[in-house]
């Protein structure tokens, strides 16, 4: 069955311009969705009228992520920064800088997550694009 990742709708009967690219996270999630039983294994598409509203979710993904990953940074270099700068070099408060910056990165960008689409749709989208301008 193919489902619009926007719309979530089930769009057999209609085109389906852009073909969402199967990626890691995509594959761990249909691992722990098959491993519980509830595993649809639906093809994940972005339909026609839904083109623009994805293109604008993906590029405040693009930008959210790298905000998160620029204040992950500044929480490793506060973190474990601050006590270098006041002669003392402690592993541990290096470490657990280290490890809350991944979690608040991970989880913010998790909840974020928009999936890219496949080379080849993007092209037919931008000729699409050209045509209609």
């Amino acid at each position: 069955m193919k489902v619009c990742i926007i719309c979530q709708k089930d769009e057999t009967k209609t085109s389906m311009k852009l073909k969402v690219k199967d990626d890691q996270l995509i594959r761990v999630i249909r691992t722990i969705k098959s491993s519980i039983g509830v595993a649809k294994n639906n093809e994940l598409y972005v339909c026609d009228s839904d083109i623009q509203a994805y293109k604008e979710r993906r590029k405040k993904f693009e930008r959210d992520a790298v905000l998160f990953g620029a204040v992950s940074i500044g929480i490793i270099l506060v973190m474990g920064g601050l006590p270098l700068l006041a002669g003392q070099f402690n592993l541990f408060i290096i470490l657990v800088s280290v490890l809350v910056a991944a979690f608040f990165f991970l989880f913010a960008v998790l909840f974020k997550y928009v999936p890219a689409v496949t080379e080849g749709s993007i092209n037919a989208t931008t000729t699409i694009n050209k045509k209609g301008k």
